[in-house]
């Protein structure tokens, strides 16, 4: 029920078009958004560091915190440390940009938003060719979307589920690509076999598999908007053993062929094994 946006301080237009997105859905949901970072005037970064500690500080939590881009996010999660804020248990950290090498070494990791980055070079290079064919052409406006959302470990694996079961999905979160099984997740949990399976679907209403198939699908979805990813890349990436084997558990799920979908999305058809 608590949310904020941080921003650099540096005014950008697309810092400020990315706060008035997150205000504008948490508005239509009934909630208030807090903002660092948009107004305040700081002589020094220390000064800036301080008022940003003082902020986490009295924010009310539990909270979930969107930051202008994944270098933000990553000294929220610095000072969230330092203030021994948890995190992602009171405090919810998503970035923006999908930065690989700064959000897979902060501490936790960083969940963040993927842009269509690429989508976005091929349209600059297309609408540069055409100035250069047509130098009178007018100029063009173009937005891209973002792909979605890569989960890591600053964001829950599972709001409202008993510790065990919320270790259990962080796993599966962190392994089902890797080629993670159910076995392998049971173990993680107390008990038998069974007791594991049964305590899992009465916290998440799905059970281990079709959780693991979950993530293990919600990873091609996003391999498949990319335009540089070949479909006979993506079962290694994403879990599956082999090519056939991925081709024949999506057309189950969504009732057409990978290549049908990537070029018109849908949601699945189903959501079972």
């Amino acid at each position: 029920t608590s949310f904020g946006f941080v921003a650099s301080g540096g005014n950008h237009f697309w810092s400020r078009d990315r706060e008035a997105e997150f205000r504008r859905t948490l508005w239509t949901n009934g909630y208030p958004c807090r903002v660092f970072g948009r107004t305040e005037q700081f002589k020094t970064p220390r000064a800036r560091g301080e008022a940003l500690r003082a902020w986490l500080r009295e924010i009310p939590k539990p909270c979930g915190i969107l930051a202008e881009n994944d270098y933000v996010a990553g000294e929220v999660l610095d000072l969230a440390g330092k203030l021994r804020i948890n995190v992602p248990k009171a405090l919810s950290v998503v970035g923006t940009d999908n930065d690989s090498s700064l959000c897979e070494n902060t501490t936790p990791p960083l969940s963040s938003v993927l842009l269509d980055f690429e989508h976005a070079g091929y349209r600059a290079s297309e609408i540069l060719a055409a100035r250069i064919d047509q130098p009178d052409t007018p100029p063009v406006h173009e937005t891209y979307s973002a792909l979605g959302l890569i989960r890591r470990a600053s964001t829950p694996a599972g709001i409202g589920t008993p510790p065990h079961v919320s270790r259990a999905l962080a796993f599966i979160r962190e392994k089902a690509c890797s080629g993670a099984s159910a076995a392998d997740v049971a173990r993680k949990l107390p008990g038998s076999r069974r007791l594991a399976e049964m305590a899992f679907k009465k916290a998440t209403g799905r059970t281990i598999l079709e959780e693991i198939l979950r993530v293990r699908f919600e990873r091609v979805e996003l391999m498949l908007r990319s335009r540089s990813r070949r479909i006979s890349s993506l079962a290694g990436l994403c879990g599956w053993r082999t090519n056939n084997a991925l081709r024949t558990a999506f057309l189950k799920r969504y009732g057409k062929s990978m290549r049908a979908w990537k070029a018109n999305p849908t949601p699945p058809l189903r959501d079972v094994t």
